[in-house]
Order: structure tokens, then C-alpha cells, then sequence
């Protein structure tokens, strides 16, 4: 058993290395040692702020109110009524980060003319990526070469959000190599998180710290005449006359924050 006197000795003779800004090895580290080990706990700290951002770690996007809203995209949308209504498997909305989503076909009652609608609202993160080039890739389509574009649509209203700019969509055809069939899918495509649709160049990155983003996907089968090159591209289409009076009806009914002060 160890002596009081010495345990005592030894302690005073600790106080008093302390005190001059020593110490025993061990027990108190050097300003050098301290420094790396911050900035490694920073740099941690940083990252994981970043990763909690881009997949809402700490936001519930169920709950948001744009995910109820979804409930509330009209049937009858200008001329185009809704005819069909789809269903996605939960596998797949498991997958996709996807919170709600309306999946509907309407057709023009003046032309006849039919569009196939997708939203889907989810996690920022999983919901920016896997673009139509990537999910058709994998089921055997390719891009018609020359038929990818940029899309400015003329909302028949004044822009939502008071955006500077009119919304934007992606749009590209695709079909089968080898396979000869008288229409190609084309699909218009973009991302919003606040009713202002746009396609950016690093979608991941724009729309970081979103508490919830939104897919827009519209989709027609493109039909080729005999006159037509596979290439060819029409001026203006169904998806764009349909998407010049759907955008602004989704800004009022899904993303408007009017519903939320009544």
C-alpha cells in the first residue's frame, strides 16, 4: 500500500509542474497535439452537416405540406382532363426517396391528343438524381441523337415565385436500337422546390438544403410520319401546350403558401 506522505509529495510536485505550463508526460497534451485533432473533428462535424442536408437527416418531408397538398392537382387542367390514374409500387417510391406523388393521363378534349404526367416529391437528395436518361437506359432505350433540348414553356400566367426567368424543361426522345415502331417516347423533365421549375446543371448540388424537392416528368409517344426524320423534332408539342397551363395551376395548388395562413 502506498504511503499518504508520498501520495501527497506526489500530487504537490504535479500543482506545481501545472502551474509552470509542464506537466507529466501523458497527462497533458501539447498545443501542436490539440490542433490536428480540432480540425479533424471540424472537418467531421462539416460533413456531416453537408450529408444531413442533401438527405433531410433531420426534417420529416412526409410531413410537408406540399406532400398533402399533391392531393389537390386538379383532374381538368385547361382543356386536358384526366382519364387515367396510375399507381407506383412501394419499392420503387422506397428507392426513389419519395414522400407523395400524382401519376395521371390526360387527354385534350379539343385535339385528342393524350400526355402522361409524373410528380414525385420526396428527400432532396435521391429525388435530384436518376434523371429519364438513366432510368430508360436501363430498360433498352437510348437518346435519339440530336432530339435533346432545352425548353423555355410560356406560362398563360405571370411566373410563380417571381422568378426572373420562364420555367424550363429538359426534353429528349428515345427509342430501341434496332426496333422499328411508329412513334418514340419524348419526355419533358425538370426540378422545382418552390413552384419555379428549372433544370441545372449539378441538380444534387442546387438543390442542397431543400427541405423537399419535386420531379416533374411529362410524356407523350411521339409519332413519325413517313416524312419524318428519327432526329426531328416538332416546334411545339402536346407536352409543352399542357405544361403552359399545368405549371401555373401547380403553383397555386401545390406550391403557394396561401393555404397555410388561412
Amino acid at each position: 500500500m502506498s504511503d499518504p506522505a508520498s501520495i501527497n509529495h506526489e500530487a504537490g510536485d504535479v500543482a506545481k509542474a501545472t502551474a509552470r505550463g509542464r506537466g507529466p508526460r501523458g497527462l497533458i497534451a501539447s498545443p501542436g497535439s490539440i490542433l490536428p485533432l480540432l480540425a479533424g473533428c471540424v472537418v467531421l462535424i462539416l460533413s456531416g452537416l453537408v450529408h444531413g442536408m442533401w438527405t433531410s437527416r433531420w426534417q420529416n418531408v412526409a410531413d410537408s405540406p406540399i406532400v398533402a397538398r399533391l392531393a389537390e392537382v386538379p383532374t381538368l387542367v385547361g382543356t386536358w382532363e384526366s382519364i387515367h390514374e396510375a399507381k407506383i409500387n412501394e419499392e420503387f417510391q422506397k428507392i426513389a426517396g419519395l414522400s407523395g406523388y400524382v401519376q395521371r393521363t390526360y387527354r385534350d378534349r379539343q385535339t385528342g391528343a393524350t400526355v402522361t404526367m409524373l410528380l414525385m416529391c420526396g428527400e432532396p437528395g435521391p429525388v435530384s438524381v436518376h434523371p429519364p436518361e438513366a432510368c430508360y437506359s436501363g430498360q433498352g432505350y437510348e437518346v435519339v441523337g440530336g432530339s435533346r433540348r432545352t425548353v423555355e414553356i410560356a406560362t398563360s400566367d405571370a411566373s410563380p415565385a417571381g422568378a426572373a426567368t420562364k420555367p424550363r424543361f429538359k426534353s429528349a426522345r428515345f427509342a430501341k436500337p434496332g426496333v422499328l415502331v411508329p412513334s418514340q417516347p419524348q419526355i419533358f423533365w425538370a426540378w422545382s422546390d418552390d413552384g419555379h421549375w428549372r433544370v441545372p446543371e449539378n441538380t444534387r448540388f442546387e438543390f442542397a438544403g431543400s427541405p423537399i424537392l419535386c420531379k416533374l416528368y411529362v410524356t407523350w409517344d411521339a409519332p413519325l410520319s413517313d416524312t419524318d426524320s428519327p432526329n426531328k423534332v416538332t416546334s411545339r408539342t402536346p407536352p409543352e401546350e399542357f405544361l403552359e397551363v399545368l405549371v401555373p395551376q401547380l403553383f397555386k395548388t401545390v406550391f403557394s403558401r396561401e393555404g397555410d395562413r388561412s
